[in-house]
């Protein structure tokens, strides 16, 4: 499962460190940098392990995901935080996605919000993010700070290629048809132009990449408005697909409980996400004992 990294990958990574450790800030990293940190990969870094390493999250052959340990490379959060940034630019290209915000979002705990949600201490259904612009995010990085000391609150990963695999012709017709609509994020940049209809299953560049969140499911079966009116024709059937979807990821999820200083960078136009609940007394714990992922997006 952990992604284990050659002792030539590690020293270039800890040499970078060093490079940048005066240039970079780690709190909020500047796109300007990143041309110079990919002509330091490209000089320094093995183009084999380099290959490796994206190819397992973007292509087809791929697991769609490599996990790291990083504790054992870096001595505090801020380097951290920059080795994390370096990683990303082997991977693909850290993306921006709130104008004037900096690139890290905090997966914080809130005891006080509704359990399924982002910040919820419940079961976070699988989705995608962003699914309902163009050019959504072709990769997520989750870098774990402080882990659940409850023991929940595990990152789950579902490979939603083996799972429509699994649905007959006639499901995945519907499922290839722009017969839905969702909630569209508000003040969102670099994701092209918001989708009022589309499709979970889309074909891109001559692959299959999905649009799909469990989160649709409930709307669904409430009447809420996820269908347009092509698709209020097959609402039924459409239920049924979702209820049949999510009892085959059921087969095909993996959770990960990352530790601290561990990162998780998986393909989300391929594999669906979400978290598993948190141990329970949450309400016990200080926030600065509370679960704590960085995440962060790339194209």
């Amino acid at each position: 499962m952990q992604t284990i990294l050659s002792n030539e990958f590690k020293f270039q990574l800890i040499n970078s460190l060093n490079i940048f450790r005066n240039i970079i800030d780690p709190y909020n990293p500047k796109e300007e940098i990143i041309p110079t940190i990919k002509e330091n990969i490209q000089a320094n870094f093995p183009a084999e392990e380099i290959e490796k390493l994206k190819s397992n999250v973007v292509n087809e052959d791929g697991s769609g995901y490599v996990f790291i340990d990083l504790k054992e490379l870096c001595s505090n959060y801020e380097e951290l935080l920059i080795m994390n940034f370096i990683l990303l630019n082997i991977i693909g290209k850290p993306l921006w996605h709130k104008e004037n915000n900096p690139i890290w979002f905090n997966l914080k705990v809130k005891t006080d919000v509704n359990p399924i949600r982002t910040h919820g201490v419940g079961k976070n259904p699988l989705h995608m993010d962003f699914l309902t612009f163009e050019s959504y995010p072709k990769v997520i990085s989750f870098l774990s700070v402080r882990r659940d000391p409850l023991m929940g609150g595990g990152s789950l990963l579902c490979d939603m290629k083996k799972v429509f695999s699994k649905l007959n012709k006639r499901e995945n017709a519907l499922l290839k048809s722009k017969l839905f609509k969702y909630w569209i994020d508000k003040d969102i940049v670099n994701l092209g132009k918001a989708l009022e209809n589309f499709s979970i299953i889309e074909n891109k560049d001559g692959n299959e990449v999905y649009r799909y969140t469990e989160k649709m499911l409930p709307h669904l079966e409430d009447g809420r408005d996820v269908l347009n009116e092509e698709g209020l024709i097959h609402k039924e059937e459409l239920i049924n697909i979702f209820n049949k979807i999510k009892k085959i990821s059921e087969k095909y999820t993996l959770e990960i409980l990352l530790e601290p200083y561990q990162t998780l960078i998986f393909n989300q136009q391929r594999i669906a996400h979400g978290r598993s609940p948190l141990g329970e007394n949450q309400n016990n714990l200080n926030e600065d004992q509370m679960r704590l992922i960085v995440q962060t997006y790339l194209n």
